[in-house]
């Protein structure tokens, strides 16, 4: 199999993914390279499922932001159901950091498009469910793409409806599949858009630290820490954090839903305002810096009135002892 609805004609293969094998291909109509993701087969034997698959997949055509990764479309050809994806070429959000804190100005400024991006996607009913530093790629151009918005539902479908819990025994989760799960989700609970609210709070932590909140050696261990450990303010770790975004990231990070921060348009805001906020603090600190400078003329003319003053009286003595 080379070519889909004799328009997606397949190259690479980039590997296997949750549900499916993964191509880099190429739109003979459009002339455009996207992403085929070729759902496997095991999944879609069963009509309900596929249905129930194609479905899902469905509700995120209509979901368009400059910081997702589209879905073009959902379709079916010789015997393959596949789902065709925007191309976005780069490195993982999680590269980008690579275990050191971010510049706090570029942190708040990806954290803005992320939640905006989010934002967006809960507007229509739509819930990521798995975002993390490894699912969002930052471009050649440097935006930040979340990619497989509606994969959790469909993970959630191919198993059954029944939920993948870090705490339930042989769920071949990792760590890394556990990282970033609010507390609802390791206990089984399907949540709603706030589960996208603490995940991004995971993500935004790690931003400004380069470290997880919740990092242990096993998945059973990551989502006891999601449930039980409250992490340092992010100024504790990196003295460049202002203290007013410690308090959005815990209130990301809140156990409690009731306790947690209610939109991602508000994050969205939030960020934004204290991005301006350091932006004026620069703006100020080099104003300050100049009465420094003037303060120092002072010090230059009085050593110049001391010099005269001290070579007038040279040159007095001189002319008293001549005479």
């Amino acid at each position: 199999m080379t070519k889909l609805l004799d328009r997606y004609i397949l190259g690479d293969r980039i590997g296997p993914g949750p549900l499916a094998e993964v191509y880099r291909a190429t739109d003979d109509t459009m002339g455009r390279t996207v992403t085929v993701k070729v759902l496997r087969a095991d999944l879609v034997a069963d009509a309900d499922r596929r249905r129930a698959l194609l479905a899902a997949a469905r509700l995120v055509l209509p979901l368009s932001h400059p910081n997702i990764a589209a879905l073009f479309e959902v379709g079916e050809d010789q015997g393959c159901t596949f789902l065709v994806f925007e191309h976005t070429a780069g490195e993982t959000l999680r590269a980008t950091i690579s275990g050191s804190p971010m510049n706090v100005r570029r942190a708040l400024d990806f954290g803005a498009q992320i939640a905006d991006a989010l934002a967006e996607a809960h507007g229509l009913g739509l819930v990521h469910g798995t975002l993390n530093p490894e699912s969002v790629i930052i471009t050649a151009k440097g935006r930040p793409k979340i990619l497989d918005f509606g994969l959790a539902s469909w993970v959630a479908i191919a198993s059954g409806g029944k939920p993948m819990t870090p705490l339930a025994e042989s769920t071949g989760l990792s760590p890394e599949d556990v990282e970033c799960m609010a507390p609802e989700q390791v206990l089984g609970e399907r949540g709603d858009s706030r589960v996208d609210l603490f995940s991004f709070g995971c993500v935004l932590f790690e931003m400004l630290t380069g470290k997880q909140p919740f990092a242990a050696a096993t998945a059973a261990d990551t989502a006891m820490a999601i449930l039980s450990r409250t992490p340092p303010p992010p100024s504790q770790l990196n003295a460049r954090v202002p203290p007013a975004l410690d308090a959005l990231v815990g209130s990301c990070l809140a156990k409690s839903l009731d306790r947690r921060v209610g939109t991602a348009a508000t994050v969205a805001a939030e960020l934004r305002q204290l991005a301006q906020e350091i932006e004026v603090e620069k703006r100020e600190g080099r104003k300050i810096d100049l009465p420094h400078s003037r303060a120092r003329r002072p010090a230059r003319t009085w050593l110049l009135v001391v010099a005269g003053c001290l070579t007038g009286l040279v040159a007095t003595i001189l002319w008293l002892w001549l005479r």
